[in-house]
Protein backbone atom coordinates (compact mmCIF):
# COMPACT_ATOMS: atom_id res chain seq x y z
CA UNK A 1 0.00 0.00 0.00
CA UNK A 2 1.09 3.36 -0.87
CA UNK A 3 -0.16 6.69 0.30
CA UNK A 4 0.90 9.50 -1.82
CA UNK A 5 0.07 13.01 -1.22
CA UNK A 6 -0.12 15.68 -4.56
CA UNK A 7 -1.04 19.16 -3.66
CA UNK A 8 -2.25 21.15 -5.58
CA UNK A 9 -1.16 25.02 -5.77
CA UNK A 10 -3.30 27.74 -7.41
CA UNK A 11 -1.56 30.84 -7.45
CA UNK A 12 -1.61 33.95 -9.46
CA UNK A 13 2.41 34.58 -9.76
CA UNK A 14 5.19 32.71 -9.83
CA UNK A 15 6.47 33.73 -7.13
CA UNK A 16 3.53 32.64 -5.55
CA UNK A 17 3.51 29.36 -6.68
CA UNK A 18 7.71 29.05 -5.32
CA UNK A 19 6.34 30.38 -2.19
CA UNK A 20 3.72 28.05 -1.83
CA UNK A 21 5.73 25.13 -2.69
CA UNK A 22 8.11 25.51 -0.19
CA UNK A 23 5.11 25.77 2.09
CA UNK A 24 4.12 22.20 1.39
CA UNK A 25 7.25 20.06 0.51
CA UNK A 26 7.44 18.64 3.56
CA UNK A 27 3.92 17.23 3.14
CA UNK A 28 4.10 16.30 -0.34
CA UNK A 29 5.16 13.63 -2.66
CA UNK A 30 4.18 15.12 -5.95
CA UNK A 31 2.99 18.81 -6.52
CA UNK A 32 0.55 19.88 -8.74
CA UNK A 33 1.04 23.61 -10.17
CA UNK A 34 -2.25 25.17 -11.48
CA UNK A 35 -1.45 26.48 -14.72
CA UNK A 36 -4.35 28.16 -15.39
CA UNK A 37 -4.00 30.11 -12.36
CA UNK A 38 -0.72 31.88 -13.43
CA UNK A 39 -0.92 34.83 -15.30
CA UNK A 40 2.48 34.75 -17.11
CA UNK A 41 3.73 31.04 -16.69
CA UNK A 42 6.90 30.27 -16.86
CA UNK A 43 7.42 26.71 -17.04
CA UNK A 44 10.98 25.72 -16.74
CA UNK A 45 11.60 28.64 -14.33
CA UNK A 46 9.16 26.98 -11.94
CA UNK A 47 9.34 23.25 -12.26
CA UNK A 48 13.68 24.59 -11.75
CA UNK A 49 12.91 25.51 -8.08
CA UNK A 50 10.94 22.75 -7.48
CA UNK A 51 12.14 20.10 -5.56
CA UNK A 52 9.68 17.90 -5.86
CA UNK A 53 7.68 15.80 -8.32
CA UNK A 54 5.80 18.00 -10.42
CA UNK A 55 2.43 17.70 -12.22
CA UNK A 56 1.74 20.28 -14.80
CA UNK A 57 -2.18 20.92 -15.45
CA UNK A 58 -3.20 23.98 -17.64
CA UNK A 59 -7.09 23.26 -16.55
CA UNK A 60 -10.02 24.66 -19.58
CA UNK A 61 -12.89 26.51 -18.37
CA UNK A 62 -15.14 23.94 -19.68
CA UNK A 63 -13.37 21.31 -17.13
CA UNK A 64 -13.89 23.72 -14.36
CA UNK A 65 -10.62 25.75 -14.67
CA UNK A 66 -9.39 29.02 -15.85
CA UNK A 67 -7.41 28.88 -18.78
CA UNK A 68 -9.39 31.53 -20.98
CA UNK A 69 -6.75 31.18 -24.33
CA UNK A 70 -6.74 28.81 -27.28
CA UNK A 71 -6.77 25.48 -27.26
CA UNK A 72 -3.65 25.19 -28.70
CA UNK A 73 -1.80 27.53 -26.76
CA UNK A 74 -3.19 25.32 -23.83
CA UNK A 75 -1.59 22.37 -24.81
CA UNK A 76 1.65 23.70 -25.66
CA UNK A 77 2.23 24.66 -22.06
CA UNK A 78 1.42 21.47 -21.41
CA UNK A 79 4.44 20.24 -24.11
CA UNK A 80 6.41 23.17 -22.59
CA UNK A 81 6.07 21.16 -19.03
CA UNK A 82 7.29 17.75 -20.59
CA UNK A 83 10.42 19.59 -22.41
CA UNK A 84 11.29 21.30 -18.53
CA UNK A 85 10.84 18.09 -16.84
CA UNK A 86 7.39 17.33 -15.27
CA UNK A 87 7.00 14.21 -13.84
CA UNK A 88 3.12 14.25 -14.77
CA UNK A 89 0.53 16.11 -16.95
CA UNK A 90 -2.69 16.42 -17.16
CA UNK A 91 -4.98 15.82 -20.01
CA UNK A 92 -8.78 16.08 -19.70
CA UNK A 93 -10.74 12.79 -21.04
CA UNK A 94 -13.06 15.49 -23.12
CA UNK A 95 -10.17 17.23 -24.74
CA UNK A 96 -9.83 17.48 -28.68
CA UNK A 97 -8.02 14.33 -29.68
CA UNK A 98 -5.82 16.41 -31.59
CA UNK A 99 -4.61 17.82 -28.36
CA UNK A 100 -3.82 14.12 -27.23
CA UNK A 101 -1.86 13.71 -30.09
CA UNK A 102 0.18 16.80 -30.03
CA UNK A 103 1.27 16.19 -26.27
CA UNK A 104 1.87 11.94 -27.08
CA UNK A 105 3.94 13.26 -29.48
CA UNK A 106 5.99 15.15 -27.44
CA UNK A 107 5.76 12.56 -24.87
CA UNK A 108 7.73 9.71 -26.98
CA UNK A 109 10.88 10.48 -25.71
CA UNK A 110 10.25 11.70 -22.40
CA UNK A 111 9.91 10.18 -18.64
CA UNK A 112 6.91 12.33 -18.19
CA UNK A 113 3.74 10.09 -17.25
CA UNK A 114 0.32 11.61 -18.81
CA UNK A 115 -2.41 11.65 -16.84
CA UNK A 116 -5.86 11.47 -18.32
CA UNK A 117 -9.07 13.17 -16.18
CA UNK A 118 -12.59 13.32 -16.16
CA UNK A 119 -14.19 15.78 -13.23
CA UNK A 120 -17.88 15.92 -12.58
CA UNK A 121 -18.73 18.75 -9.87
CA UNK A 122 -22.69 18.07 -10.11
CA UNK A 123 -22.85 13.84 -9.47
CA UNK A 124 -21.50 10.52 -9.09
CA UNK A 125 -22.56 8.82 -12.26
CA UNK A 126 -23.68 5.07 -12.05
CA UNK A 127 -20.69 2.80 -11.69
CA UNK A 128 -21.20 1.16 -15.37
CA UNK A 129 -21.37 4.84 -16.77
CA UNK A 130 -17.99 5.67 -15.13
CA UNK A 131 -16.40 2.26 -15.57
CA UNK A 132 -17.11 3.17 -19.49
CA UNK A 133 -14.68 6.61 -18.56
CA UNK A 134 -12.14 4.38 -16.96
CA UNK A 135 -12.02 2.11 -19.92
CA UNK A 136 -11.64 4.91 -22.80
CA UNK A 137 -8.68 6.43 -20.26
CA UNK A 138 -6.93 3.15 -20.86
CA UNK A 139 -7.62 3.03 -24.41
CA UNK A 140 -6.24 6.65 -25.20
CA UNK A 141 -2.66 5.97 -23.99
CA UNK A 142 -2.90 7.29 -20.33
CA UNK A 143 -0.02 5.92 -18.25
CA UNK A 144 -2.59 7.31 -15.30
CA UNK A 145 -5.84 7.73 -15.09
CA UNK A 146 -7.96 10.00 -12.96
CA UNK A 147 -11.65 9.83 -12.17
CA UNK A 148 -13.33 12.86 -10.18
CA UNK A 149 -16.90 13.08 -8.94
CA UNK A 150 -19.01 14.81 -6.62
CA UNK A 151 -20.48 13.12 -3.64
CA UNK A 152 -24.09 13.31 -2.43
CA UNK A 153 -23.85 10.16 0.10
CA UNK A 154 -22.28 7.91 1.13
CA UNK A 155 -23.22 5.39 -1.42
CA UNK A 156 -21.23 7.74 -4.10
CA UNK A 157 -18.40 6.76 -2.25
CA UNK A 158 -18.82 3.20 -2.21
CA UNK A 159 -19.17 3.80 -5.77
CA UNK A 160 -15.86 5.11 -6.51
CA UNK A 161 -14.12 2.42 -4.17
CA UNK A 162 -15.89 -0.16 -6.50
CA UNK A 163 -14.46 1.76 -9.17
CA UNK A 164 -10.52 1.54 -8.06
CA UNK A 165 -10.89 -2.44 -8.04
CA UNK A 166 -12.42 -2.34 -11.54
CA UNK A 167 -9.30 0.00 -12.90
CA UNK A 168 -7.08 -2.40 -11.07
CA UNK A 169 -8.70 -5.36 -12.14
CA UNK A 170 -7.97 -4.18 -15.59
CA UNK A 171 -3.71 -3.14 -14.88
CA UNK A 172 -4.51 0.50 -15.24
CA UNK A 173 -3.38 2.95 -12.36
CA UNK A 174 -6.44 5.22 -11.32
CA UNK A 175 -6.99 8.44 -9.06
CA UNK A 176 -10.55 8.17 -7.68
CA UNK A 177 -11.99 10.15 -5.08
CA UNK A 178 -14.84 12.14 -4.45
CA UNK A 179 -15.45 16.10 -4.19
CA UNK A 180 -17.85 17.67 -1.91
CA UNK A 181 -18.25 17.44 1.75
CA UNK A 182 -19.79 14.01 1.75
CA UNK A 183 -16.71 12.76 -0.17
CA UNK A 184 -13.77 13.43 2.48
CA UNK A 185 -14.09 10.29 3.38
CA UNK A 186 -12.70 8.75 0.35
CA UNK A 187 -9.90 11.58 -0.17
CA UNK A 188 -8.68 9.93 2.86
CA UNK A 189 -9.10 6.11 1.87
CA UNK A 190 -8.21 6.20 -1.55
CA UNK A 191 -4.95 5.28 -1.38
CA UNK A 192 -5.57 2.22 0.41
CA UNK A 193 -7.99 0.41 -2.10
CA UNK A 194 -5.96 0.97 -4.89
CA UNK A 195 -6.07 5.00 -5.88
CA UNK A 196 -2.82 5.94 -7.06
CA UNK A 197 -2.34 9.04 -4.84
CA UNK A 198 -5.08 11.91 -3.08
CA UNK A 199 -4.92 15.44 -4.21
CA UNK A 200 -4.84 18.21 -1.09
CA UNK A 201 -4.39 21.83 -0.96
CA UNK A 202 -1.79 24.52 1.23
CA UNK A 203 -5.05 25.50 3.30
CA UNK A 204 -8.33 26.27 2.94
CA UNK A 205 -8.03 29.17 1.63
CA UNK A 206 -6.13 28.15 -1.13
CA UNK A 207 -8.50 24.64 -2.34
CA UNK A 208 -8.44 24.17 -5.96
CA UNK A 209 -11.49 21.96 -5.83
CA UNK A 210 -14.75 21.44 -3.48
CA UNK A 211 -13.92 19.36 -0.30
CA UNK A 212 -9.98 19.49 -0.58
CA UNK A 213 -8.18 18.44 2.81
CA UNK A 214 -5.12 20.47 3.44
CA UNK A 215 -2.02 19.06 2.71
CA UNK A 216 -0.48 18.71 6.68
CA UNK A 217 -4.11 17.79 8.23
CA UNK A 218 -4.03 14.58 5.48
CA UNK A 219 -0.41 13.77 6.32
CA UNK A 220 -1.35 13.79 9.66
CA UNK A 221 -4.53 11.81 9.05
CA UNK A 222 -1.61 8.99 7.87
CA UNK A 223 0.77 9.29 10.52
CA UNK A 224 -1.85 8.10 12.99
CA UNK A 225 -3.26 4.49 11.05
Amino acid sequence: MSRKICVALGEATMEGMIEAAGLVEPYADVIELRLDYLNSPDVAGLIKRIKKSVLCTVRAQWEGGLFKGDEDARVRLLCDSVDAGAAYVDLELNAPQSSLKMLKNKMETASTKLIVSLHDFKQTGSYDQLAEKIVAMQESGADIGKLITTAHSAEDNMTMLKLLKFAADRNFSLIGFCMGEPGGVSRVITCDFGGYMTYCCKDKLTATAPGQIDARSMAEIYSRF
